[in-house]
């Protein structure tokens, strides 16, 4: 940016210019509001500039370096466990009540419990944060020009797309919860989780056909990988020594491929529509589970109440650690990269076997042990492929493991 001097006086800064630079910093707007004051002398607007130029204006990869300081870096992999263990008791939870209730009921009480969580945190946002969250929903399709900083407002046919986007997100998501509790009828919740963990090549398919996200030679064939770790859960007679499948095992492992095949969509989705507040997304998402697992429910005549004593506080567990679980995730993620997240959800594997054996009194067999060390195994080299990816060129770790990035 060039500057102006008159002969014998301070150096002064053309007011057009100096708005220019700051327009192009990357938190224009609020220096716009905080720096310039048409009441500052030529000096003072000196001065400031020089400020920025020497400070360079921490822009959003600094802030979030300062958030993870102290004792807050720590947070994320404690938080990350955690969740695991939210959805890993959830399963256990539903598997108690799969027997005696039809899924269509259970995720319809579930959807119920989740309705008061998730209006306390959206009157939260409203009351003490002061964020209309839902307005997320239409302020999402803007688009901010990152040279001048003009903001182009959505169309309303960008907003009804969106909209109707988020809706069919939240809808996939239903469908999700409702198929893993038909799975659990089949399955149980160690084999359920690993065959869950395998869907990592229908994950990488759908981020390189709509995301346009890079799939490298070593991330396709542990994908492959992983699929046969949740093959060998089906328990396939030609090691078994059997003469045909075992219907339950490959109706409820089928059941849980496609649950993994449509969460891998929601995902994708959910990345598109990053920018809606996850609270919307949440309390959608209950809403519609709720109106829709109700009517499927009464339609079949499968709508039952539940008994007094265990069976509420078991269908109330569910709704809650689901929940739970939801949010824990976000904030890991909040502290902590992608990356290292999934490679500490693996110890859920660990946690499904162990729980389960308290709880359900279930001993896995030696083709759950071996799919899930399978599975586990695939998933920690593409955990470790990401850790490394963000890692500087000339980093030695990254060096050393280049193998793993082709």
């Amino acid at each position: 940016m060039k500057v102006k001097a008159r002969p014998g006086s301070e150096v002064i800064v053309d007011p057009q210019e100096l708005t220019e630079f700051l327009r192009k910093s990357q938190d224009f707007s609020e220096l716009i509001k905080t720096t310039l004051n048409p009441e500052d002398s030529e000096v003072i607007r000196r001065q400031k500039l020089r400020a920025l130029q020497k400070n360079k204006i921490s822009g959003p990869s600094e802030q979030n370096k300062a958030i993870n300081k102290g004792w807050k870096r720590y947070i994320g992999i404690p938080v990350a466990i955690a969740s695991g263990l939210f959805f890993i008791l959830s399963l256990i939870a539903t598997k108690n009540l799969i027997g005696k209730y039809h899924p269509f009921t259970i995720s319809f009480w579930q959807y119920l419990t989740r309705i008061p969580i998730g209006c306390t945190f959206i009157l939260y946002y409203w009351i003490f944060e002061k964020v209309n969250v839902f307005q997320s929903v239409f302020d999402s399709t803007e688009v901010t020009d990152e040279d001048s900083g003009d903001v182009t407002p959505s169309t309303t046919r960008q907003k009804i797309f969106t909209s109707l986007g988020l809706v069919l997100t939240c809808l996939a998501g239903v469908a999700v919860l409702v198929m893993r509790f038909y799975a659990l009828k089949y399955l149980s919740v160690a084999d359920a989780t690993v065959i869950n963990f395998s869907g990592t090549l229908f994950t990488i398919g759908f981020g390189y056909f709509f995301l346009d996200e890079k799939c490298g030679f070593v991330t396709l064939l542990i994908s492959f990988f992983n699929l046969f770790g949740a093959f060998l859960i089906t328990r396939p007679p030609f090691l078994t020594g059997g003469t045909e499948y075992n219907t339950d095992l490959l109706i409820g492992a089928s059941i849980s491929l496609m649950a993994t095949i449509v969460v891998s969509a929601y995902y994708v989705a959910m990345r598109k529509l990053r920018k809606i507040h996850y609270t919307v997304t949440i309390f959608l998402a209950t809403m519609l589970g709720l109106i829709e697992c109700g009517v499927l429910a009464v339609c079949l005549d499968v709508f039952t109440l539940p008994d007094l004593g265990w069976d509420i506080f078991w269908i109330s567990a569910v709704g809650f650690l689901a929940i739970s679980g939801n949010l824990t995730i976000i904030i890991a993620l909040k502290f902590e990269q992608a990356g290292i997240v999934n490679l500490v959800r693996l110890i859920d594997v660990v946690f499904v076997f162990f729980l389960e054996y308290i709880f359900l009194h279930i001993i896995p067999d030696r083709f759950s042990i071996c799919g899930a060390i399978i599975v586990l195994t695939g998933v920690s080299i593409i955990a470790l492929r990401s850790i490394l990816l963000t890692l500087p060129h000339g980093n030695r770790y990254r060096r050393a493991c280049c193998c793993l990035l082709k």
